[in-house]
């Protein structure tokens, strides 16, 4: 896929990184990530994914090459089950008591089951879902463009 002159003037911020390129602009437009989970986060992940250029697909799992899971241990048992079977990367986030984990699974396994109740509430959570979303989309355009990127686990602590 050559991109248009529309292309070239929409993304020549990110086109000008070192690493993007024209043939990396390319690969995120072809891409297409599947987003999964908290609706806050999914809906964050989602904006950033599409602002880069990469189609974005909700609540569905097979046939994409990359996958953000919003708090995957809040998902249902068949999305679940999908993303741990899949061979692409999944790049995920937590929300904890002192801010996010995240990780890329299969090299950083998706967190264990828990109930709702155990997410923090408080007036910092939707920024929580937020920050944590940008990473995860961030990740995951770092896997379509195969840069460099962290393999997870990582911490990440928000002063409340």
């Amino acid at each position: 896929m050559a991109l248009s002159d529309a292309d070239i003037e929409r993304y020549a911020r990110q086109i000008v990184i070192p690493g993007i390129g024209a043939r990396g602009q390319e690969a995120l437009l072809s891409a297409i990530v599947a987003v999964v989970g908290d609706e806050t986060g999914a809906a964050h992940a989602e904006l950033y994914l599409r602002a880069a250029g990469v189609g974005v697909m909700r609540d569905a799992v097979a046939g994409v090459g990359v996958a953000v899971a919003c708090e995957p241990a809040l998902l249902s048992s068949s999305i679940r089950d999908r993303l741990e079977a899949s061979t692409a990367p999944v790049c995920w986030y937590e929300l904890t008591e002192r801010g996010f984990r995240a990780g890329i699974h299969p090299h950083a396994p998706l967190p264990s089951r828990r109930e709702p109740a155990s997410t923090p509430s408080s007036a910092l959570t939707p920024i929580l879902h937020s920050i944590a979303a940008v990473d995860a989309a961030a990740s995951a355009c770092a896997c379509i463009l195969a840069l460099p990127h962290r393999n997870g686990p990582y911490e990440v602590e928000v002063w409340k």
